[in-house]
């Protein structure tokens, strides 16, 4: 038995619906099968999703505009915020290179007035010493010869031969006195003798006046450098054993004097109880606080160019020094070497 067939209007196509027919003729009613009406149902289904996503895809499309536009404006002013920190940056680098050149000039002029200062200093040093010397010294000697020949004639007179005998050993003593303070303001062997010697004869005074045993040891083919360079290494010398005197509480130091083709070496060592940690960190950050003696030490290296360090040990501390001052080094006292080209220091 056949099922029965059930029967549909068709609806029309849009397209069909648009074609005219009489008025007077009457449309009559189409029947479909159950299986089109089904596919058309879906089609106008997939019409609607389609249309959907054309809806959903214009939403998009405007939004993503809209976020392009939003994304646009911060983008130009974002570039006009970095646009104004390039140009405050490169105000605020080249404000810095002015006040950097600026530093560095000054730390040039400070330089370059301490140089002069220790220049003048050592100028007056010994400019003094010859005076002391040539002054002091001959008026005292002046007068011990006076108080010699008073002593003669006084000579019935136990208590005034005692009183000038007296006065004698005390014109003696200041006589000693000057000629030390003479010398230790300018040795004169600096100049005649030359470093070796000026060296050995301080270390000898100084260790009678200190009982510090000083051992020092000192290169035999040590040329003759430059003047300046002879009074600096003297005057560090000096600083560094009154700072041993001074602060170290060390019985014994060691010196140690070395040159070769191209450098000069001095070292200074003691066994005491070294430098504090704050000395130490403000000396090799170049700071100012590390005292008059050290800070002098640093300027006379600086000044010509070398080159100190300064270091605990255990026991005790070093200071070494390196000039780079030499050229052509021949063996002996003989020859003056000359400062190499661009070392800064010369009179």
């Amino acid at each position: 038995m056949s099922s029965p067939v059930r029967t549909f209007l068709k609806f029309s196509h849009p397209k069909r619906a648009s074609v005219s027919r009489p008025a007077d003729e009457q449309a009559e009613p189409v029947l479909l099968a159950a299986g089109e009406f089904t596919k058309s149902a879906e089609l106008r289904e997939k019409e609607q999703q389609l249309a959907a996503a054309f809806a959903r895809a214009e939403a998009s499309e405007r939004e993503r505009q809209k976020i392009e536009e939003q994304l646009r404006a911060a983008n130009e002013k974002l570039d006009l915020k970095i646009q104004e920190r390039t140009s405050e940056l490169i105000r605020s680098n080249h404000l810095l290179h002015r006040e950097i050149e600026r530093r560095m000039q000054t730390e040039e002029m400070l330089r370059k007035l301490s140089a002069r200062i220790l220049t003048l200093q050592d100028e007056e040093r010994r400019r003094l010493g010859r005076e002391l010397h040539d002054s002091a010294g001959q008026l005292l000697s002046a007068l011990h010869i006076n108080l010699c020949v008073i002593a003669q004639y006084a000579r019935d007179n136990p208590m005034l031969s005692a009183r000038v005998a007296d006065s004698a050993a005390l014109a003696d003593q200041v006589i000693s006195e000057v000629r030390t303070l003479s010398y230790l303001l300018h040795p004169p062997m600096l100049d005649e003798a030359g470093l070796a010697s000026a060296v050995e004869w301080y270390v000898r005074g100084f260790s009678e006046r200190s009982q510090i045993a000083v051992e020092v040891d000192i290169d035999p083919a040590l040329p003759r450098f430059p003047t300046e360079v002879e009074t600096a290494i003297f005057r560090i010398v000096q600083e560094a054993l009154v700072n041993i005197h001074r602060h170290a509480a060390s019985r014994t130091a060691h010196i140690t004097l070395r040159s070769d083709a191209r450098v000069a070496t001095l070292a200074v060592r003691d066994r005491g109880r070294g430098i504090s940690p704050e000395i130490l960190k403000s000396f090799e950050e170049g700071g100012a606080n590390i005292g008059v003696g050290i800070g002098g030490m640093r300027e006379r290296a600086r000044q010509l160019g070398g080159s100190i360090r300064i270091r605990n040990l255990d026991p005790g501390a070093a200071v070494e020094v390196t000039f780079p001052v030499l050229k052509g080094l021949a063996p002996g006292p003989g020859p003056v070497l000359a400062l190499e080209p661009g070392v800064a220091g010369s009179r």
